[in-house]
């Protein structure tokens, strides 16, 4: 059976990457093998950021989810002239948002 390769992720700061770096000098000085991690640590690719990009996903992200509300909203507005029990499943259906999705935002829209 092949092994899965699997990465990972980690966001510092720039503070708590001094951190890690002293820890691993201090590591090095004792005589423990730390040649890997310091490689992976001087390749990492630094992300940046800005308040404009945040701004931006965040706003991006409330038009979304204000989409797939109205979707949901619509379907539940569908069943209801149908005289039809508004199930996850039904209202996934005619809204075109996943199932999950449809679960997440049915009693919240119910109530409205």
């Amino acid at each position: 059976m092949a092994e899965k390769i699997l990465r990972y992720r980690l966001d510092l700061t720039s503070v708590e990457l001094e951190q890690l770096r002293r820890v691993i000098d201090e590591a090095e000085a004792a005589g423990v093998m730390v040649d890997a991690v310091r490689e992976t640590l001087e390749g990492m690719k630094i992300i940046e950021k800005t308040l404009k990009k945040s701004v931006a996903a965040r706003k991006a992200t409330e038009v979304r989810q204000k989409k797939t509300r109205e979707k949901i909203q619509n379907a539940l507005n569908i069943l209801r002239l149908e005289n039809k029990e508004p199930t996850a499943f039904r209202v996934s259906k005619i809204s075109g948002v996943a199932f999950s999705t449809a679960q997440k935002y049915l009693d919240r829209l119910e109530n409205e």
